[in-house]
């Protein structure tokens, strides 16, 4: 006989309910309330529609009528409201510590919503808002860095990628017996990726996360503000409406919600419109709003993001401006005077900043970008200081690969040479009737430079053109260009842009911490603000040249965040913990192949009598004033390895870091082959004369790099 015995249904269950919920709240797994002693409605009826919203959330029991009238009773009670505004400039920038909207397409709109209530007892608000254009929305850009670099222009640093080769999962004795055909054919490389380490995005990204945190918002409880970057829509004149959501949040957890549409009144810009139609907004009032329990329970419309765009080619997204665009708004910048002529190629040339371009680079002034320059601009009979941008429309040139292609561009009595068969040239001037010579060679190891063409171009109005040959004969040479001619007033408004976006960068230097890498060869320099900023002054300067006074500016304010770079230089290596002697290893994880047991610096006349004897080639790659006081490194080194080694592997791999923080490459003066166990000293130089602000430092550290470490040696002071 079993040893249940039986009961009625029911008897018992009271007491193992009351079992568990004590279980539970003693455990603090959950907290358990007995059900109410009223109903939903009754609660409601009584005048306490936040308890009958608790109520009715919890019961299955409530009509739908009922849970309508209780989230239209709260939101009454509640008496949520909401304001939509532009963030201004001033206070974003206060927020993010830079001057981040210097360059910020004024296409895009900072706006921010603001919920609030009456009665902040019932529940903490927050609201969101989509502008709507004829019904589809307008585009939002995501509130996180990645997305955010749009606006700052900077390069988010790529996720980490991690790949893994994988076979089909089978037995290994059947991979044997198909003698590794099934391992072929059911290999795959599975790729995942993970995000870049934290440092680094904080190295590559600070505008962008800074501006990240400006848009965070903040909530409490009653009020709350959300703040999103809206893009403007095509016509400040479209149509336009606001769906608007405003949520009412219980201490219990209980969620009501309200959606409404609000026309948005014509005429002014968007901020105008938008404070006309949204101040002090209550939703759950208005005509049309609709209403409910949970947020799920009313529906919104669904956003319009990059992604929409760039996968789905959305028909929910309404027409927007174009995105990106080059025009700029300077914000708290004033562009400076422009001069009364601007430079020469000449004085371009001679006032190029030193260590920015190779030694061997002839050009007197960077390429500037095409794509600034405006066609549609007028071009007068005599232009002076203009640009001249050439295209080749045909180029055959039989029995020669011509794979290294330069011109000879003379215009009047002077001749510049440029790369390739296109080419941009700044700073030109120009007649009504003046002609353009251009002659193409090709580069040859053996023969040097083969004369492949030569045209003449003819000035017409904006234009020059010129070809010889036809194209209807294959076997014979045929070139034909053409070229557009901007004047004054289109190089200025380019330069404008470019100097405005070398500013906003040259800022974002001085606001940015200085981050060094002393395990990288360039010691994190390509990683840091510095790089982007260069490249900026640069894109100024290939308008203008090198020469005008607003360029030399921009190089100035560089090169002083450069010394900063260098100071922070010398910090990082001063931190480094070193052995006895006095030095650092890096990331040492393989056997030495060499042991470096001293290194001293020698400065003065004798080092220039070294270099002098090695020709007088050797000596021209140094200034004249600087050659006198040159230094020369002696290193002592040590031979480990099985092999020979040379004093070029240190060249190839070295570096000087002088007492201001400045890193000079090295080449070698003196020292031959090292035999395999044996111990001799080898003499290096710098390889170049330093900037103008290091000529008088003098060798600090010895930097010395493998392929996984590095080793920072101190020097004796010479």
């Amino acid at each position: 006989m079993s040893g249940w015995t039986r009961r009625p249904v029911g008897q018992g269950m009271g007491r193992g309910l009351r079992g568990v919920a004590l279980a539970l709240t003693l455990t603090g797994c959950a907290s358990f309330e007995p059900p109410p002693s009223k109903t939903a409605a009754e609660l409601l009826a009584a005048g306490d529609p936040g308890a009958a919203l608790d109520a009715a959330a919890f019961s299955y029991k409530v009509d739908k009528g009922t849970r309508e009238r209780i989230a239209r009773a709260v939101m009454a009670a509640a008496g949520p409201s909401i304001t939509v505004d532009v963030v201004p400039p001033d206070e974003l920038k206060k927020t993010t510590g830079i001057h981040l909207l210097r360059a910020v397409d004024p296409a895009w709109v900072f706006l921010r919503v603001h919920g609030s209530a009456r009665n902040a007892a019932l529940g903490a608000v927050s609201a969101r808002v989509h502008v709507t254009s004829e019904d589809k929305a307008l585009l939002v850009i995501g509130k996180d860095a990645k997305s955010l670099t749009v606006l700052t222009g900077e390069t988010y640093p790529p996720d980490i990628e991690h790949s893994k080769l994988t076979t089909g999962d089978f037995p290994f004795p059947l991979h044997l017996l198909t003698a590794g055909v099934l391992t072929v054919l059911t290999a795959r490389v599975d790729t995942t990726y993970s995000r870049p380490p934290e440092e680094t995005v904080r190295a590559a990204v600070p505008r962008a996360l800074l501006l990240e945190k400006a848009l965070a918002g903040s909530c409490a409880k009653g009020p709350c503000e959300n703040r999103f970057v809206l893009r403007r829509p095509q016509r400040e004149d479209a149509p336009l409406s606001l769906d608007v959501i405003v949520n009412v949040t219980r201490p219990s957890g209980v969620v009501v919600s309200a959606v409404a549409t609000v026309p948005v009144p014509e005429g002014g810009r968007l901020e105008e419109r938008l404070a006309r139609a949204a101040t002090r907004l209550a939703v759950a009032e208005l005509p049309g709003a609709r209403v409910a329990i949970g947020p799920d329970a009313v529906k919104e419309r669904r956003a319009c993001d990059r992604d929409s765009l760039v996968r789905l080619r959305d028909s929910a997204c309404a027409p927007s401006a174009p995105w990106p665009t080059d025009e700029i708004t300077p914000i708290g910048l004033e562009l400076p005077k422009v001069p009364e002529r601007l430079g020469t190629p000449k004085e371009s040339l001679a006032a190029r900043p030193y260590g920015w371009t190779d030694t061997s680079d002839t050009k007197y002034a960077p390429t500037p970008l095409h794509s600034l320059l405006d066609t549609s601009l007028p071009v007068a009979a005599k232009v002076e200081g203009g640009v001249l941008a050439c295209d080749t429309e045909a180029f055959n040139i039989p029995n020669d690969d011509a794979d290294r292609v330069f011109a000879n561009v003379t215009i009047g009595d002077e001749t510049f040479r440029a790369s390739g068969e296109d080419f941009t040239l700044p700073l030109v001037s120009l007649g009504p009737t003046s002609k353009v010579q251009v002659s193409f060679y090709d580069w040859d190891w053996l023969s040097g430079n083969d004369h492949l063409a030569s045209l003449t171009l003819k000035r017409e109005g904006a234009t020059m053109a010129g070809s010889i040959g036809s194209g209807a004969r294959l076997d014979r040479t045929h070139v034909s260009m053409k070229c557009h001619i901007f004047d004054r007033g289109a190089v200025e408004a380019a330069f404008a842009k470019a100097w405005y976006r070398a500013a906003d960068a040259l800022d974002a230097c001085v606001e940015s911490p200085v981050v060094v890498h002393p395990e990288k060869r360039d010691f994190g320099l390509g990683d840091s603000p510095l790089h982007e900023a260069q490249r900026r002054v640069t894109a100024a300067a290939a308008f203008v040249g090198w020469s005008d006074p607003r360029v030399a500016g921009l190089v100035s304010r560089w090169e002083e965040q450069n010394r900063r770079f260098g100071a922070g230089i010398r910090r990082a290596i001063e931190g480094l913990k070193t052995d006895p002697a006095g030095r650092v290893v890096l990331e040492r994880s393989d056997s030495p192949e060499r042991k470096i047991h001293g290194a001293r610096a020698r400065c003065g006349e004798a080092v220039k009598r070294e270099i002098e004897a090695k020709g007088k080639a050797a000596a021209a790659q140094y200034d004249a004033a600087y050659l006198p006081n040159i230094c020369a490194i002696d290193i002592d080194v040590e031979n480990l390895d099985k092999y020979p080694m040379y004093p070029s592997w240190f060249s190839d791999r070295s570096q000087i870091v002088l007492d201001d923080g400045n890193v000079i490459d090295v080449a070698v003066l003196a020292g031959g082959e090292i035999a395999p166990g044996t111990r001799a000293t080898f003499s290096l130089v710098p390889k170049r004369t330093p900037r103008p602000s290091s000529r008088a430092a003098k060798p600090w550290r010895f930097v010395a790099r493998g392929l996984r470490w590095t080793e920072f040696v101190p020097l004796s002071p010479p």
